[in-house]
């Protein structure tokens, strides 16, 4: 047995935070096998295969690791987009908050690149020139 917050160090990248873990877990956006996360400090049974989801993004343990799932497919329902040369920039529809933001090719709809709302604050220059450089693709003139 672990504790959900024993694998929120394991998926976070080094010194983030956990008062966004904690804000996930409260507001229900954590599951572990599918079921709801009631509290950091909740005891899972891990085995290899088991599911971490953080609001949109999936975990799946392999090995002594957790991995980050397959990147998705297309543009869902709830999900708004503005066309950007050879990308989508998709995000959550009012009036769900706009807590991440995602790449998607428009040929393809494969995600290309996903940031949740805590890596824009913590590093805001580096994701917002990761964002630009996404959505800079294929565009004429702006890549060298």
């Amino acid at each position: 047995m672990t504790t959900i917050q024993t694998i929120w160090r394991a998926v976070l990248p080094p010194g983030r935070s956990f008062s966004e873990a904690r804000r996930q877990v409260s507001l229900g956006g954590v599951k572990f096998n599918g079921q709801q996360v009631t509290s950091m400090m909740q005891e899972v049974e891990v085995a290899e295969g088991s599911l971490f989801q953080v609001g949109r993004v999936t975990f799946q343990r392999k090995g002594d690791t957790w991995e980050r799932q397959e990147k998705r497919k297309g543009i869902e329902s709830h999900e708004g987009s503005l066309t950007l040369g050879e990308v989508f920039l998709v995000f959550p529809k009012h009036p769900n908050d706009c807590d991440y933001v995602r790449i998607v090719d428009r040929h393809t709809f494969t995600e290309i690149a996903y940031w949740i709302s805590y890596e824009w604050r913590d590093e805001p220059n580096e994701v917002m020139g990761a964002i630009i450089g996404a959505m800079c693709q294929g565009v004429r003139g702006t890549l060298r």
